[in-house]
Protein backbone atom coordinates (compact mmCIF):
# COMPACT_ATOMS: atom_id res chain seq x y z
CA UNK A 1 0.00 0.00 0.00
CA UNK A 2 2.82 2.29 0.96
CA UNK A 3 4.34 1.44 -2.22
CA UNK A 4 1.52 2.63 -4.48
CA UNK A 5 1.37 5.92 -2.94
CA UNK A 6 4.80 6.38 -3.70
CA UNK A 7 4.11 5.60 -7.54
CA UNK A 8 1.14 7.64 -7.21
CA UNK A 9 2.86 10.74 -6.38
CA UNK A 10 5.66 10.42 -8.55
CA UNK A 11 3.03 10.05 -11.46
CA UNK A 12 1.39 13.42 -9.46
CA UNK A 13 4.80 15.21 -9.37
CA UNK A 14 5.51 14.21 -12.80
CA UNK A 15 2.37 15.36 -14.17
CA UNK A 16 2.35 18.20 -13.17
CA UNK A 17 6.16 18.76 -14.27
CA UNK A 18 4.98 17.94 -17.64
CA UNK A 19 2.08 20.60 -17.56
CA UNK A 20 4.01 23.20 -15.95
CA UNK A 21 6.93 22.51 -19.26
CA UNK A 22 3.76 22.64 -21.15
CA UNK A 23 2.26 25.97 -19.94
CA UNK A 24 5.86 27.85 -20.08
CA UNK A 25 6.64 26.61 -23.61
CA UNK A 26 2.59 28.35 -24.64
CA UNK A 27 3.63 31.36 -23.15
CA UNK A 28 6.30 31.68 -24.79
CA UNK A 29 4.61 30.93 -27.96
CA UNK A 30 1.90 33.59 -27.31
CA UNK A 31 4.23 35.67 -26.06
CA UNK A 32 6.53 35.61 -29.32
CA UNK A 33 3.04 35.34 -31.71
CA UNK A 34 1.97 38.73 -30.30
CA UNK A 35 5.43 40.49 -31.48
CA UNK A 36 5.33 38.78 -34.78
CA UNK A 37 1.80 40.23 -34.61
CA UNK A 38 3.02 43.76 -34.10
CA UNK A 39 5.60 43.99 -36.31
CA UNK A 40 3.53 42.69 -39.19
CA UNK A 41 0.79 45.51 -37.93
CA UNK A 42 3.58 48.15 -38.09
CA UNK A 43 3.23 50.60 -40.61
CA UNK A 44 5.99 51.44 -43.84
CA UNK A 45 6.43 54.47 -41.72
CA UNK A 46 7.83 52.84 -38.71
CA UNK A 47 9.24 50.08 -40.26
CA UNK A 48 11.83 52.54 -42.30
CA UNK A 49 12.64 54.81 -38.79
CA UNK A 50 13.48 51.26 -37.68
CA UNK A 51 16.22 50.10 -40.45
CA UNK A 52 16.83 53.87 -39.77
CA UNK A 53 17.60 52.88 -35.88
CA UNK A 54 19.39 49.70 -36.93
CA UNK A 55 21.87 51.32 -39.38
CA UNK A 56 22.85 53.88 -36.50
CA UNK A 57 23.58 50.68 -34.24
CA UNK A 58 25.64 48.90 -36.74
CA UNK A 59 27.35 51.78 -37.26
CA UNK A 60 28.32 52.85 -33.79
CA UNK A 61 29.03 48.79 -32.97
CA UNK A 62 31.04 48.00 -36.61
CA UNK A 63 31.70 51.78 -39.07
CA UNK A 64 33.43 55.15 -38.81
CA UNK A 65 32.82 58.34 -39.93
CA UNK A 66 35.48 59.71 -41.93
CA UNK A 67 37.04 63.06 -42.17
CA UNK A 68 40.18 63.92 -43.77
CA UNK A 69 42.70 66.57 -43.67
CA UNK A 70 41.52 68.03 -46.56
CA UNK A 71 38.02 67.54 -45.13
CA UNK A 72 36.95 64.64 -47.59
CA UNK A 73 33.97 63.04 -45.79
CA UNK A 74 32.90 58.99 -45.98
CA UNK A 75 30.71 57.05 -44.07
CA UNK A 76 31.72 53.32 -43.87
CA UNK A 77 31.00 50.09 -41.88
CA UNK A 78 33.48 46.84 -42.42
CA UNK A 79 32.02 43.16 -41.78
CA UNK A 80 33.11 40.18 -42.24
CA UNK A 81 31.64 37.70 -45.53
CA UNK A 82 28.92 36.28 -43.33
CA UNK A 83 27.46 39.40 -42.67
CA UNK A 84 27.43 40.82 -46.28
CA UNK A 85 24.02 40.72 -47.08
CA UNK A 86 23.79 43.70 -44.55
CA UNK A 87 26.01 45.62 -46.50
CA UNK A 88 23.88 45.34 -49.57
CA UNK A 89 21.07 46.23 -48.07
CA UNK A 90 22.30 49.82 -46.41
CA UNK A 91 23.63 50.21 -50.21
CA UNK A 92 20.07 49.44 -51.71
CA UNK A 93 18.87 52.49 -49.66
CA UNK A 94 21.42 55.08 -49.17
CA UNK A 95 24.19 53.82 -52.57
CA UNK A 96 27.56 53.98 -51.70
CA UNK A 97 29.61 51.29 -52.89
CA UNK A 98 30.51 47.62 -51.15
CA UNK A 99 34.24 46.07 -51.65
CA UNK A 100 36.10 43.11 -50.37
CA UNK A 101 39.37 43.55 -48.88
CA UNK A 102 42.52 42.26 -50.46
CA UNK A 103 44.03 41.04 -47.42
CA UNK A 104 41.51 39.29 -45.31
CA UNK A 105 38.00 38.14 -45.46
CA UNK A 106 36.02 41.26 -44.72
CA UNK A 107 33.75 43.64 -46.83
CA UNK A 108 33.20 47.24 -46.49
CA UNK A 109 30.46 49.68 -47.13
CA UNK A 110 31.86 53.06 -48.08
CA UNK A 111 29.41 56.23 -48.87
CA UNK A 112 30.78 59.40 -49.97
CA UNK A 113 29.49 61.57 -52.62
CA UNK A 114 27.68 64.58 -50.65
CA UNK A 115 24.13 64.68 -51.34
CA UNK A 116 23.32 60.59 -50.51
CA UNK A 117 26.03 61.19 -47.58
CA UNK A 118 23.71 64.42 -46.14
CA UNK A 119 20.80 62.37 -46.88
CA UNK A 120 22.05 59.51 -44.44
CA UNK A 121 23.16 62.27 -41.68
CA UNK A 122 20.23 63.16 -41.68
CA UNK A 123 18.00 60.00 -41.83
CA UNK A 124 20.06 58.82 -38.48
CA UNK A 125 20.71 61.70 -36.77
CA UNK A 126 19.29 61.46 -33.10
CA UNK A 127 19.90 57.65 -33.36
CA UNK A 128 23.99 57.84 -33.01
CA UNK A 129 25.33 57.15 -29.54
CA UNK A 130 28.68 55.82 -29.87
CA UNK A 131 30.02 57.10 -32.85
CA UNK A 132 29.47 61.08 -31.98
CA UNK A 133 32.69 63.33 -31.90
CA UNK A 134 33.36 62.84 -35.84
CA UNK A 135 29.43 62.39 -36.80
CA UNK A 136 28.75 66.07 -35.01
CA UNK A 137 31.79 67.56 -36.80
CA UNK A 138 30.30 66.65 -40.01
CA UNK A 139 27.16 67.39 -39.36
CA UNK A 140 28.51 71.40 -38.41
CA UNK A 141 30.10 71.37 -41.88
CA UNK A 142 26.79 70.47 -43.11
CA UNK A 143 24.99 72.82 -40.69
CA UNK A 144 23.00 70.37 -39.56
CA UNK A 145 21.96 70.29 -35.79
CA UNK A 146 22.65 67.29 -33.54
CA UNK A 147 20.33 65.53 -31.91
CA UNK A 148 21.01 63.50 -29.22
CA UNK A 149 19.83 59.56 -28.59
CA UNK A 150 18.37 58.26 -25.96
CA UNK A 151 19.32 54.69 -25.23
CA UNK A 152 15.68 52.38 -25.24
CA UNK A 153 14.37 49.34 -25.77
CA UNK A 154 11.89 50.79 -27.38
CA UNK A 155 13.77 51.16 -31.05
CA UNK A 156 16.03 49.08 -33.25
CA UNK A 157 19.20 50.32 -32.45
CA UNK A 158 20.53 47.15 -30.59
CA UNK A 159 19.52 45.02 -33.00
CA UNK A 160 22.13 47.17 -35.51
CA UNK A 161 24.70 46.78 -32.40
CA UNK A 162 24.09 43.35 -32.15
CA UNK A 163 24.70 42.69 -35.57
CA UNK A 164 27.42 44.00 -35.51
CA UNK A 165 29.26 42.87 -32.54
CA UNK A 166 27.31 40.35 -30.82
CA UNK A 167 27.41 36.54 -30.55
CA UNK A 168 25.16 33.59 -30.41
CA UNK A 169 26.58 30.09 -28.48
CA UNK A 170 24.66 27.14 -28.33
CA UNK A 171 26.65 24.89 -25.85
CA UNK A 172 26.63 20.96 -26.83
CA UNK A 173 28.29 20.21 -23.42
CA UNK A 174 25.92 22.19 -20.79
CA UNK A 175 23.42 23.00 -23.48
CA UNK A 176 23.84 26.50 -22.30
CA UNK A 177 21.99 29.50 -24.22
CA UNK A 178 24.72 32.66 -24.26
CA UNK A 179 23.78 35.65 -26.29
CA UNK A 180 27.02 38.18 -25.81
CA UNK A 181 28.78 41.31 -26.73
CA UNK A 182 32.44 41.81 -26.19
CA UNK A 183 33.51 45.84 -26.18
CA UNK A 184 37.22 47.22 -25.01
CA UNK A 185 35.14 50.22 -22.93
CA UNK A 186 31.92 49.06 -20.49
CA UNK A 187 29.61 52.34 -20.57
CA UNK A 188 27.31 51.20 -23.05
CA UNK A 189 27.31 47.50 -22.22
CA UNK A 190 26.20 49.08 -18.44
CA UNK A 191 23.45 50.34 -20.68
CA UNK A 192 22.90 47.00 -22.61
CA UNK A 193 22.92 45.80 -19.39
CA UNK A 194 20.81 47.61 -17.49
CA UNK A 195 18.18 47.13 -20.33
CA UNK A 196 17.90 44.06 -20.89
CA UNK A 197 19.22 42.35 -17.75
CA UNK A 198 22.43 39.96 -18.34
CA UNK A 199 25.50 39.20 -16.30
CA UNK A 200 28.60 41.61 -17.25
CA UNK A 201 32.17 40.66 -16.74
CA UNK A 202 35.94 41.20 -17.36
CA UNK A 203 37.64 39.17 -19.83
CA UNK A 204 41.52 39.40 -18.88
CA UNK A 205 42.78 37.22 -21.93
CA UNK A 206 41.08 40.01 -24.14
CA UNK A 207 41.49 42.88 -22.14
CA UNK A 208 37.57 43.65 -22.56
CA UNK A 209 34.25 43.85 -21.29
CA UNK A 210 31.74 40.89 -21.96
CA UNK A 211 27.94 41.66 -21.33
CA UNK A 212 25.57 37.70 -21.84
CA UNK A 213 22.34 36.43 -21.22
CA UNK A 214 22.15 33.18 -20.42
CA UNK A 215 18.99 33.43 -18.10
CA UNK A 216 15.71 31.64 -19.06
CA UNK A 217 13.43 35.34 -18.47
CA UNK A 218 16.19 37.14 -19.85
CA UNK A 219 16.73 35.04 -23.35
CA UNK A 220 12.91 35.31 -23.19
CA UNK A 221 13.20 39.06 -23.15
CA UNK A 222 15.84 39.39 -26.11
CA UNK A 223 13.69 37.18 -28.23
CA UNK A 224 10.99 39.12 -28.29
CA UNK A 225 12.80 42.18 -28.88
CA UNK A 226 14.64 40.63 -31.82
CA UNK A 227 11.09 39.55 -32.90
CA UNK A 228 9.93 43.01 -33.64
CA UNK A 229 13.76 44.41 -34.40
CA UNK A 230 15.20 41.45 -36.32
CA UNK A 231 18.31 41.19 -37.39
CA UNK A 232 19.67 42.00 -40.92
CA UNK A 233 23.05 39.43 -41.42
CA UNK A 234 23.23 36.00 -40.85
CA UNK A 235 22.94 36.54 -37.04
CA UNK A 236 19.09 36.36 -37.66
CA UNK A 237 19.56 32.57 -38.31
CA UNK A 238 21.68 32.06 -35.32
CA UNK A 239 18.83 33.87 -33.50
CA UNK A 240 15.89 32.10 -34.90
CA UNK A 241 17.76 28.73 -34.35
CA UNK A 242 18.28 29.85 -29.98
CA UNK A 243 14.84 30.23 -30.11
CA UNK A 244 14.10 26.91 -31.54
CA UNK A 245 16.36 25.66 -29.19
CA UNK A 246 14.72 27.31 -26.46
CA UNK A 247 12.13 25.75 -26.47
CA UNK A 248 13.82 22.18 -27.15
CA UNK A 249 15.10 22.71 -23.43
CA UNK A 250 11.35 24.27 -22.27
CA UNK A 251 10.29 20.84 -23.56
CA UNK A 252 12.87 19.25 -21.50
CA UNK A 253 14.78 17.44 -24.57
CA UNK A 254 18.21 17.75 -22.93
CA UNK A 255 16.97 15.64 -20.02
CA UNK A 256 15.16 13.13 -22.30
CA UNK A 257 17.20 10.25 -23.29
CA UNK A 258 14.54 9.63 -26.53
CA UNK A 259 15.22 12.98 -27.73
CA UNK A 260 18.30 13.43 -26.96
CA UNK A 261 20.02 12.13 -30.90
CA UNK A 262 17.89 14.70 -32.11
CA UNK A 263 19.02 17.58 -29.87
CA UNK A 264 23.20 16.42 -30.23
CA UNK A 265 21.81 16.78 -34.02
CA UNK A 266 20.86 20.20 -34.18
CA UNK A 267 23.75 21.20 -32.28
CA UNK A 268 26.47 19.75 -34.23
CA UNK A 269 24.68 21.68 -37.46
CA UNK A 270 24.26 25.01 -36.03
CA UNK A 271 28.21 24.68 -34.84
CA UNK A 272 29.06 23.54 -38.50
CA UNK A 273 26.83 26.37 -40.03
CA UNK A 274 29.12 28.97 -37.67
CA UNK A 275 32.24 27.51 -38.98
CA UNK A 276 31.68 28.18 -42.47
Amino acid sequence: MFKSNLNFSRISENSIMKFNQQETLNSFNIALNTKLKEYNGSSETTRANSFNEWLAGLIDAAGCFYISKYNNISCEITLCSKEVKALYKIKEKFHGSVSKSQTSNLFRWRLHKKEHLIFLLKTINGYIYLKIENFKKILDLFNIEFKQYDFSIKNAWFSGFFDGAGHVNLNKNNFQIIISITQKERLVLDLINKTFNGFLVFDKFLKSFIWYVSLEKDLWLLFEYFILNSLKSDKNTDIVSAMRFFRYKLKKYHLNQSKYLKLNHFLTLFQKRKKI
